[in-house]
């Protein structure tokens, strides 16, 4: 159990570093997470970040387009899922850069829920319209920027998990 009291903002940029190295690392598997969550990040004694809780991953080795539509429901993370999860049920590797974001999100407000005050229904609306959430107080401008690439509307226009690995040392050293 680390304890946020002794946590420095170095500590939690760190997070979110190897938070997207370890992305980095399922992306090139060919492996969709589909829920990526700060709740679904283990941090050992050493502050070291490990990605879990793949049950909802899907291997999209075989497949052409690198896509993975869902076919059944189930209990879906909500609030950390993509415009196309959301309203086609379309998942992909971009599709968990966008949980990346929210996850960041997370961890730069030490563990608040996404979109607070906003009832799932009332949060699908507003992400229709093109809502973003607020930078969170302990978070600088570069790294609010990193968020928003995120948050495109087009996968195709948000980063891939290298190029966070990259950004986020640009602004981290």
């Amino acid at each position: 159990q680390v304890d946020e009291r002794l946590l420095t903002p170095r500590d939690l940029a760190s997070f979110i570093w190897q938070i997207a190295r370890g992305m980095a690392h399922v992306a090139s598997l060919k492996i969709v997470h589909r829920d990526l969550a700060s709740r679904n990040v283990l941090i050992d004694k050493n502050k070291v970040c490990k990605i879990s809780d793949f049950g909802l991953s899907r291997d999209v080795y075989d497949t052409d387009n690198e896509e993975y539509e869902q076919k059944t429901q189930g209990r879906l993370p909500l609030r950390w899922m993509a415009p196309e999860s959301l309203f086609d049920h379309v998942y992909s590797v971009k599709s968990d850069v966008w949980s990346f974001g929210i996850t960041m999100w997370e961890v730069l407000t030490l563990a608040c829920t996404p979109y607070p005050g906003l009832s799932p229904p009332a949060m699908m609306e507003r992400l229709r319209n093109g809502f973003r959430m607020s930078k969170p107080v302990h978070c600088n401008d570069e790294v609010y920027d990193i968020m928003r690439k995120c948050w495109e509307d087009d996968p195709e226009d948000r980063p891939t998990f290298i190029d966070l690995v990259r950004l986020l040392e640009d602004v981290i050293t």
